[in-house]
């Protein structure tokens, strides 16, 4: 039960009278009260009156003695609205005389305990529970009640982009996305400031900035650049980015249990070079698994499968790609032949390469 009171109405020189009023709900009371500032034992007044507020209305006996304050001369129950507002009054008769107004405030109260948790970091999208503690009182139905996961960027007054997720429940994932909002892009390596927002319908609450996260990165494409018998050289380009974070461009070649870095990228526009591995074994196929690696995480990228090199072997180009020499022809008296065997001297020791 809350409690307001009206502004003040003398109705004589030792005399003072004004209304409070009582509210909870959509239900209200009115009290007319009296106070006399002196000591006077004789009837200050006597003799019907009438009390009406709020559209009610009573009667009662203004005789009063002696000195008292606040002292109750008429109350009248009468219903407001939820939403609070301006009622008035007035009484009549002898020296109890006067009129009020109160000012009663919305019996709506917001959303509690607002805040996020579970953040996912995507390439162009987060996740995040966001949850309350209490829709708070007098909240209307499910369909009018959401939460909201806001984005934005540096620069940006307000958040630009709402997730909602209406209903009853006080907890639950919601996406931000590109594809779910066109207001504001998403894009990879690139720092957010996260917020919620949640309404019952009547009053909401919110935070514009619950903290700063940066999405993952993209992921690289890489490819063979040059097969050697130990050794391969690879080719990798990173797409442009936010460029909140340096990029470690990451492979592995045990199936995803250790991770080393190849190159590392410090710059947000794209970029392209190669980097080599070595200590392989010839003859061998691997596959190579690569991602690149940022502060906010990794993001993997496509497989890529590659056999090297047999060791004395003759190997050309053709049509671009690397291949093993089969046959090797040389002029002989004026005639093609196939060559069957082919030296060469490797360390000042002659060996056969063909």
């Amino acid at each position: 039960m809350a409690s307001v009171y009206s502004d003040a109405s003398w109705t004589g020189s030792y005399t003072y009278t004004r209304v409070r009023v009582d509210y909870s709900g959509t239900s209200a009371t009115a009290h007319l009260l009296y106070t006399r500032t002196n000591t006077y034992s004789g009837a200050t007044g006597s003799g019907d009156a009438t009390f009406s507020f709020g559209g009610a209305s009573v009667g009662f006996n203004q005789t009063r003695y002696g000195q008292m304050t606040d002292s109750e001369l008429a109350s009248v129950g009468f219903g407001i609205s939820m939403g609070g507002g301006t009622y008035s009054g007035s009484s009549s008769g002898g020296y109890m005389g006067g009129s009020w107004s109160v000012s009663i405030p919305s019996q709506y109260t917001a959303p509690t305990g607002l805040g996020i948790n579970n953040i996912v970091r995507g390439i162009e999208d987060f996740k995040a529970n966001v949850y309350i503690s209490s829709w708070g009182t007098n909240s209307t139905g499910s369909s009018s009640k959401y939460r909201e996961l806001q984005v934005w960027t540096k620069g940006m007054s307000e958040p630009r982009r709402y997730q909602p997720s209406y209903g009853d429940s006080k907890s639950g994932n919601i996406t931000a996305n590109n594809s779910s909002n066109g207001s504001l892009t998403i894009r990879g390596n690139t720092e957010y400031t996260l917020g919620a927002y949640a309404t019952n319908g009547n009053v909401s609450t919110g935070s514009q900035n619950m903290g700063n996260y940066t999405t993952r990165a993209y992921a690289p494409t890489l490819s063979v650049d040059t097969l050697g018998e130990d050794n391969v050289i690879i080719a990798y380009s990173t797409p442009a980015d936010g460029g909140k974070y340096s990029k470690s461009v990451q492979y592995s070649l045990d199936g995803g249990t250790t991770w080393v870095s190849g190159a590392t990228v410090s710059t947000g526009s794209a970029s392209s070079g190669t980097f080599t591995i070595s200590g392989l074994t010839d003859d061998t196929t691997y596959t190579l698994k690569c991602r690149v690696s940022t502060s906010a995480g990794e993001t993997n990228g496509s497989d890529v499968t590659f056999t090297t090199l047999e060791s004395h072997k003759l190997y050309g180009s053709v049509s671009g790609k690397t291949k093993k020499v089969t046959k090797l022809y040389g002029s002989v008296s004026g005639q093609s032949k196939e060559i069957k065997k082919l030296y060469a001297s490797v360390g000042g020791v002659t060996k056969r390469i063909f």
